[in-house]
């Protein structure tokens, strides 16, 4: 399972990390600070089957981010989004960013339950 952690917080990225890391120990976690970081991997043909993506990130925030996203090849895309996001959004947004789950910092047992067994 490869993981991508979009986010320009370290404090958050390194106890996402260490957190998913205690009840996945074979995943595979990559950090990012920014957007554009990310979307440089996937267009140099790396694979997530997860991101959690931040919002409000320098050079390229999380919006931005996903309106690239969208229009990479589907071999490209992450398979499932999480974003991190402390207001409401509308549906139509997150169905069109193709958003598998809205979750609030931080990560804790049970949303990362949630996440990769759908609990």
């Amino acid at each position: 399972m490869n993981i991508a952690l979009i986010d320009d917080d370290i404090t958050s990225n390194f106890i996402h990390k260490t957190k998913i890391s205690k009840q996945y120990p074979k995943a595979n976690i990559k950090l990012f600070n920014n957007g554009k970081e990310a979307l440089d991997e996937l267009l140099n043909n790396k694979f997530f089957d997860y991101a959690f993506l931040d919002l409000n990130m320098p050079v390229m925030n999380g919006i931005e981010f996903l309106q690239h996203h969208k229009n990479l090849n589907k071999d490209q895309k992450i398979k499932k989004i999480i974003l991190f996001i402390e207001q409401d959004v509308a549906n139509d947004f997150i169905a069109k960013n193709e958003i598998y789950m809205r979750l609030t910092k931080p990560l804790n047992d049970e949303k990362i339950n949630r996440v990769f067994e759908g609990k």
